[in-house]
């Protein structure tokens, strides 16, 4: 059934009202503690930056300059995004708005409306590939995925970087369907942005050439005329707004190519950082696409996405062999380029953040959305109405489930409460190097040893280390499962070029009761349902560990019941 142009006026309207309530839902998620380290990162060089005293250029154009964020790994425009947002802020309503805390949350809902900005993108992008309907259902079903809403409720730059690219991507379209330089500057804006937040926004380099290459095609006698004229022209104006955005790539340029070149070696070497060991052995690609699947979008979306992707490319391969190609096939091909070129440019990095792939969710949706509506006219009523239901309860169960973890105070803040209610003051908490350490409030009433886990097992110093801290240790916390879960897979050095056979072996005693250590408490928050007085929990550990680490980790402490047996 058509829906009339009111409906679809008031179905976009509760698709964006559902998405933003979606996104913003408890958006102080880790009461206040900034759990999040790259969320804590940004807005720390956010906290950094002052408004100069001297505004004279050589001040201003110094690395020393209060205007320099001095951090590189990212781009530096959410960054300044986020520090002019707030002085207007603090203009507006007072002082508050510049502490960390504030900082903290304004971020989390600019992310938030950054990615309702990717919602309705999407349903533009739709409505000009295939029909107003597909596009509100594309927006319907990334307003309702559950990877973009948890990563909204996050300030760093992966929603922004989305939003970015899903706007060039429509600039292009918009240009291919008429060209002109007002449409050209909204592509190199847009482009430059992209840049300015991450520069793995390179990818659009290459729908960008076949927007221009289909010039060869409308008119082959101004084909070098158009492509030069208008390719030079983004191609500078996009550096231009790469450059103002953020000057200090420049006049910090040592700083910023070291940084860039340790991001680059990450993506190409699993063991540059210890939290990155856990993609040792991943496997390209298909690594992405089984979170994607199980976690990123559910089995129900994600199922409905692949199989959409699949029978999408069949059909412009077969639309594409026609002679009278036609321009709809030429706006398709710019999605359908980016689309390619990422997923097999990103897909073979060797860390495999699930949130490196997010630019490519909403055209999952759009695939998806399309697909559906394909099957809707080949099949009986009855037997499309009961697969609809069956994809979109799968859907939506899986979207209720995992906002059930913001539902409930952050597992290590139950942790917290129960050690300063169960563990005696002035007791020794032996924790891990490398991530949050608990208790996040009255730290004051215990002392601390930390645990190097993720120091080379060949070095006896670190097992001096660890034999000293559990003698002295009466607790023992493990605040997440970054260190124990990755670790226990590198035991076989003849297998990876870093190995930890001890420290598997270590956490293996100590999960079994062979340490001295006894488990007497575990936190988790578990996506899942209630169902009267009964829990039902989704056991999400075997998600990439940025999927439950961040907003929903697993805490587990032991007590020394008895004095360590022997040599580790």
């Amino acid at each position: 059934m058509e829906l009339k142009t009111g409906q679809k006026k008031l179905f976009l309207i509760f698709i964006l009202l559902t998405g933003f309530f979606l996104r913003t839902f408890k958006t102080n998620w880790d009461q206040g503690f900034h759990l999040h380290p790259d969320e804590r990162m940004i807005i720390m060089v956010t906290e950094k930056i002052r408004q100069p005293t001297d505004l004279s250029l050589e001040v201003l154009l110094s690395p020393d300059s209060s205007l320099n964020p001095g951090f590189f790994a990212y781009g530096n425009l959410p960054v300044y995004l986020l520090k002019t947002i707030s002085w207007f802020f603090n203009l507006a309503f007072g002082n508050q708005w510049l502490s960390h805390q504030s900082l903290t949350l304004l971020g989390r809902i600019v992310s938030a409306i950054f990615d309702l900005g990717v919602c309705f993108g999407i349903y533009k992008i739709g409505q000009k590939l295939f029909s107003t309907q597909t596009g509100l259902w594309s927006a319907f079903l990334y307003a309702t995925s559950v990877l973009p809403i948890q990563l909204s409720h996050f300030y760093a730059v992966d929603t922004l970087l989305n939003f970015f690219i899903l706007t060039t991507l429509f600039c292009l379209i918009r240009f291919q369907e008429k060209p002109g330089f007002k449409k050209a500057v909204s592509i190199s804006l847009f482009f430059g942005f992209s840049l300015a937040t991450k520069i793995s926004a390179l990818a659009l380099l290459a729908p960008l050439g076949i927007t221009l290459l289909i010039f060869l095609k409308r008119d082959p006698s101004r084909f070098w005329l158009q492509f030069l004229g208008y390719g030079v022209f983004i191609f500078c104006f996009t550096l231009i707004i790469f450059f103002v955005t953020q000057p200090y790539i420049i006049i910090d340029w040592t700083n910023f190519l070291n940084q860039v070149r340790q991001q680059q070696q990450m993506t190409r070497d699993p063991f540059i950082f210890p939290y990155t060991l856990q993609y040792v052995a991943t496997s390209p690609y298909f690594y992405y696409l089984k979170n994607l699947l199980f976690w990123g979008l559910g089995i129900g979306l994600g199922s409905l996405s692949l199989l959409g992707l699949g029978e999408y490319l069949i059909n412009f391969c077969r639309r594409s062999l026609k002679k009278d190609g036609t321009d709809p096939i030429a706006k398709e091909m710019i999605i359908l380029t980016f689309f390619l070129g990422y997923f097999f440019s990103v897909g073979c990095f060797a860390v495999k953040f699930m949130r490196y792939f997010l630019p490519l969710y909403p055209l999952f949706c759009l695939y998806a959305a399309r697909f559906f509506f394909k099957i809707r006219v080949r099949i009986r009523p009855r037997f499309f109405f009961a697969l609809a239901f069956l994809i979109i309860s799968f859907h939506l169960g899986w979207l209720l489930a995992f906002m059930r973890i913001y539902q409930k105070p952050h597992s290590r803040t139950i942790a917290s409460r129960w050690i300063n209610q169960n563990i005696p003051p002035k007791s020794v908490l032996a924790t891990e190097h490398w991530d949050d350490s608990l208790p996040l409030f009255g730290r004051e009433n215990y002392r601390f040893v930390e645990m190097p886990m993720y120091e080379p097992d060949i070095l006896e110093s670190k097992w001096q280390k660890i034999s000293q801290n559990l003698e002295q240790a009466d607790y023992l916390i493990l605040s997440s499962n970054r260190l124990w879960l990755p670790l226990q897979r590198l035991a076989e050095c003849g297998k990876y070029k870093v190995c930890y056979p001890r420290t598997a072996r270590y956490y293996q005693d100590l999960f079994h009761g062979r340490l001295g250590f006894q488990k007497i408490a575990e936190f988790t928050s578990y996506p899942g349902f209630k169902i009267g007085s009964r829990e039902i929990k989704i056991k999400d550990s075997s998600a990439d560990e940025s999927f439950t680490v961040y907003d929903h980790p697993q805490v587990i402490i032991f007590k020394k019941t008895r004095e360590l047996p022997g040599q580790l």
